[in-house]
């Protein structure tokens, strides 16, 4: 996940750069550094707290020095606390595109040109 955010940084950071500030004027980059910052916050905020209740699981687990079965077997209503967690961690990992396509206009931008050019090549191959 790092070195996804690590590849997402280095290409939003190309589009921070002083020849954008040269061809357009100062605000508008500074603009684009605080909307660059705000992405960032708000896909950590997402992942964090989407994954952490899987992980205060996987620690209930090491604290209670037991297995997942064990608890189970001791507090049925956990296994749901345990299967919702999980799913949520899952689902963390396919909210965070969507952040991304939200609130960075250039990827909602690009994001959309994309869509058009493949319902036109679809509506193309129609015809």
């Amino acid at each position: 996940m790092l070195r996804n955010y690590r590849r997402i940084a280095i290409s939003l950071s190309s589009q921070i750069s002083d020849s954008t500030a040269i061809s357009h004027n100062r605000e508008a980059s500074i603009n684009r550094t605080k909307g660059v910052i705000r992405v960032f916050i708000v896909a950590t905020l997402a992942q964090i707290l989407l994954t952490l209740p899987y992980v205060i699981s996987v620690l209930a687990y090491s604290i209670l020095n037991q297995s997942q079965i064990q608890l189970i077997f001791n507090n049925p209503r956990f296994f749901v606390v345990i299967l919702l967690s999980f799913a949520i961690n899952i689902a963390s990992y396919l909210v965070n595109p969507f952040v991304f396509l939200f609130f960075d206009k250039n990827i909602g931008i690009a994001a959309h040109d994309l869509y058009l050019r493949i319902r036109d090549s679809c509506s193309i191959t129609k015809s």
